[in-house]
């Protein structure tokens, strides 16, 4: 018995560096034998290790879910659901459509105050063009008759005067802000009433006819001048520079008017030859000017009456 616990004792002591430093110990230096090897790694386990260990399996088993049976929907479910889809879109779309609808007429509303405002002021600018052309047509006739009785020294003044009206010009001070927004930039479409759109057009095109027919006038003025160089002192042209045909038209300055009508103003010349030339010249703008006075003031005049009706009923605005 002595000699097998002798003989055990080198094999526990060579088994211990081998557990102590296995990390450095490779296949070949390794004094485990398979023997020893297998009866270490078999390790006996009690029936209540092997219980809990086989109850740990069971937990760990994948469990499947149950299969769903997916069920074969009726026609009048699509058709359900497709009308529900196509309401919301409808819905949506008509939303939209009032919003953009309130938005839109809320912009007509601001133009149409705008435009009803410069309305009333062309309605003005027109009936004073009206009867500044008229007194200038009416001082065209009165000075082609005072050319055509003589012109003297005694009556030198008058016509001065009369030769100073019958060639006025008024330019019609427009207000197109507002009409100039709209047809610019596309706004007329805002307002969706087309007869009132129709006559906004008409008022436009008939307002650009008369700015271009003033203009042509202007132009046609410059022949008569250049014959008054020829008939009229500067000194008395400076003295006539003191009052417009608007101070007539509005009653003003009437003593200093009367003043220089008496006076016996000198000329430069008293060639009959030139002051008929002088009168047919001032006659060149009478055609344009009857045609502002019988065809477009009053025309524009009605034309802007009626938008200014149609913008009042559309928008419901009052008068300031």
């Amino acid at each position: 018995m002595e000699e097998n616990q002798n003989s055990n004792e080198p094999l526990q002591s060579q088994a211990l560096p081998a557990t102590q430093h296995s990390e450095n110990i490779t296949p070949e230096t390794s004094i485990i034998t398979p023997e020893i090897k297998q009866a270490t790694l078999t390790i006996p386990l009690s029936a209540e290790a092997l219980a809990k260990a086989e109850s740990q399996t069971d937990t760990m088993e994948v469990h499947k879910h149950p299969h769903h049976v997916m069920r074969k929907k009726k026609w009048t479910e699509y058709l359900l659901e497709f009308l529900m889809l196509f309401l919301a879109v409808f819905l949506g779309f008509i939303a939209e459509n009032i919003r953009e609808h309130a938005i839109e007429h809320k912009r007509a509303k601001e133009y149409a105050k705008g435009l009803l405002s410069d309305l009333k002021n062309d309605v003005a600018e027109l009936d004073r063009s009206a009867r500044f052309d008229s007194l200038v047509s009416v001082m065209m006739d009165s000075l082609v008759h005072f050319i055509d009785k003589g012109v003297n020294q005694s009556n030198s003044g008058q016509f001065y005067y009369l030769s100073k009206l019958a060639n006025g010009l008024y330019i019609t001070d427009w207000n197109k802000v507002t009409l100039n927004q709209l047809i610019n930039s596309g706004s007329l479409r805002y307002f969706r009433n087309m007869e009132l759109v129709g006559k906004i057009n008409f008022y436009n095109t008939l307002s650009n006819t008369i700015i271009s027919l003033q203009q042509t006038i202007s132009t046609r003025r410059e022949r008569p001048n250049q014959y008054a160089d020829r008939i009229f002192t500067p000194e008395f042209q400076l003295r006539y520079m003191q009052f417009h045909t608007d101070d007539i038209l509005d009653g003003k300055k009437k003593s200093l008017i009367d003043s220089l009508r008496n006076t016996e103003a000198p000329l430069q010349t008293n060639d009959p030859s030139l002051f008929n030339s002088f009168g047919n010249a001032i006659l060149g703008t009478k055609p344009n000017r009857n045609n502002l006075l019988t065809e477009l003031y009053p025309t524009a005049r009605k034309s802007a009456i009626e938008i200014i009706e149609l913008i009042k009923k559309e928008y419901r605005l009052e008068d300031d």
